[in-house]
């Protein structure tokens, strides 16, 4: 979403931020073709976008633990929501999808590629 002014995302944002759960949130706001913000922590940052049905958040999370959203590779999923913790707690969720999935592919491999210990 796009805002008229630096301090309308500021406020926008501060208030998204007093709806989540946890600590360790913090406002980024910037300018591009119009004022934005995204709430970052450590991994995640979290989004508010305008959808046809109205305003939802939608959320990213990187591949290293103080990215803010920006890494290597993001898991993401189009998935948004109307709860911004909703948002959060479903790209936790695909994370560790993620992460279960590259562990089971590890442990084949090492059964396949690494000599049993005796």
């Amino acid at each position: 979403m796009s805002y008229a002014t630096k301090a309308e995302a500021y406020n926008t944002g501060r208030a998204v931020i007093r709806k989540l759960n946890g600590k360790g949130w913090r406002l980024q706001v910037f300018e591009n073709a119009g004022w934005h913000f995204t709430i970052l922590n450590g991994a995640l940052s979290l989004h508010l976008s305008e959808y046809p049905d109205g305003k939802k958040y939608w959320c990213m999370m990187a591949d290293t633990p103080e990215a803010g959203g920006c890494g290597a590779m993001m898991f993401h999923h189009n998935y948004s929501s109307k709860d911004p913790n909703d948002a959060v707690r479903h790209q936790l969720r695909l994370a560790r999808k993620v992460v279960e999935g590259i562990n089971t592919t590890l442990e084949n491999v090492e059964k396949r590629v690494l000599p049993k210990k005796r």
